[in-house]
């Protein structure tokens, strides 16, 4: 603080506001809503049951792409929407490889088709990733006897 008498720099103004307001209680109403956490709609879950029980599963090429359709999730509705064409692009591997894979991902139920486009259509499917865990054998049930 500046000595009695003597007027403030701007700077020294400008500091003392800063202090007062940092210093002042809240001026929040007592019943103001609190604004809600941000949820992630699973998209952990998702991954982490991926991750921990099917990637040592599958190729490289359906790992990668099952990623690009993680990556291309949209949070609230968790539905991707992307073509073969763009995957394979980013991927760097061909549609039908891309195609296969999406096939063998949906044999193991991991992800849905909500809608299938037609090939070279250039229309995105639209599919859902679903955390799927492996199912676990009764107790006494050996998992290769079924």
């Amino acid at each position: 603080m500046a000595p009695i008498g003597k007027p403030l720099n701007n700077y020294q103004q400008r500091m003392s506001e800063y202090r007062s307001k940092r210093a002042a209680p809240s001026q929040k109403p007592q019943n103001a809503s609190v604004k809600p956490k941000r949820q992630g709609y699973g998209r952990f879950e998702v991954l982490n049951n991926f991750v921990d029980e099917w990637a040592s599963e599958f190729s490289p090429a359906v790992r990668a792409v099952w990623l690009h359709l993680f990556r291309h999730t949209h949070g609230k509705t968790q539905l991707c929407d992307i073509t073969c064409r763009q995957i394979a692009q980013k991927a760097n591997m061909s549609k039908t490889t891309v195609s296969k894979a999406l096939g063998t991902l949906e044999k193991k139920g991991l992800l849905i088709y909500l809608f299938r486009s037609v090939m070279n259509s250039g229309k995105p499917s639209v599919v859902r990733l679903v955390p799927r865990s492996r199912p676990v054998p009764l107790s006494g049930q050996d998992s290769t006897t079924q």
